[in-house]
């Protein structure tokens, strides 16, 4: 099986692959997020374990690490946007808080088997117009000459992945709905993840058992709903240390922790270190 290294060291973190008349590919795998868009055409995307038919307006995404394959095409077209998110550090505002962000990105590459892909995105005619004209318009700025390309192929990369989220909204079979039912829970704790989240309310937000909804939590994520609002809070310190010049006991209290002990318990046990080793170690020369 074979690795594709795309990006050179110092190459932008954002590249378009237009691949026509794609035909039979080996099972290969990459270290950057790929978003395979379905111009035209048709044929069998594989992975290591299973086989699905793929067609004209289909949209899915291929993470890090994922090993597949093409077979059986037929006039198949796919254009193909890859990228870094690491590298890149495209700010989310309130994207987090669109269930059609968690569903895409998320919770569908996940969740693909067991939905047999039926709960990947299928755009119309005129929305596949629109987005291949926005990754027309990237394209241009990733191959400009011009200063600043790096920010406007950003800014235009943002505006795509806003229009497959809301894309995603729209979409109702039974197996998306499942999943946009659980992008309400993570779209809720995105916005609560500071504040005491039952898994009760959580359940409510889902409209799903929580029973339910806990295994789907530890089928996408590999943690419970609990861990999983715990390694937010985490994350969200990380970045308060990182970056000014609070307290310990401060953050602890701001990234939803009750108490500054177990704050720095949890965080050494995710992290490696205590909170004043990693400001030590990453802090942007704050007085601390």
């Amino acid at each position: 099986m074979k690795s594709f290294r795309l990006f050179e060291e110092n190459s932008l973190p954002v590249m378009v692959v237009r691949i026509d008349e794609q035909t039979h590919m080996h099972m290969h795998s990459h270290e950057f997020h790929e978003m395979v868009i379905v111009s035209d055409g048709i044929g069998i995307h594989c992975t290591e374990t299973e086989r699905y038919s793929i067609e004209r307006g289909d949209v899915f995404l291929i993470k890090p690490g994922c090993s597949h394959a093409y077979e059986d095409t037929a006039g198949l077209n796919i254009i193909n946007l890859l990228y870094i998110p690491e590298k890149l550090k495209l700010p989310l505002y309130d994207l987090a808080d669109v269930p059609g962000f968690h569903a895409f990105f998320e919770l569908e590459p996940a969740l693909r088997s067991q939905h047999g892909f039926k709960s990947r995105l299928q755009i119309s005619n005129e929305k596949l117009d629109y987005i291949s004209s926005m990754i027309k318009l990237l394209e241009d700025e990733i191959q400009s000459v011009r200063k600043g390309k790096l920010y406007a192929a950003a800014s235009v990369l943002m505006q795509i992945i806003l229009f497959v989220s809301r894309s995603y909204d729209k979409s109702n079979s039974p197996a998306q709905t499942e999943i946009f039912r659980l992008g309400e829970a993570l779209s809720y704790i995105g916005m609560n993840f500071r504040r005491d989240i039952s898994l009760a309310r959580l359940a409510r937000k889902a409209a799903m058992s929580e029973t339910t909804l806990y295994r789907m939590f530890k089928k996408s994520f590999g943690v419970s709903p609990v861990n999983y609002v715990i390694s937010l809070r985490v994350a969200h310190a990380r970045k308060l240390l990182e970056s000014t010049d609070m307290t310990v006991s401060d953050i602890a209290g701001d990234s939803g922790f009750g108490d500054s002990n177990f704050f720095s318990r949890t965080f050494r046990s995710h992290v490696g270190m205590s909170p004043r080793d990693y400001r030590k170690r990453f802090g942007d020369n704050m007085k601390f």
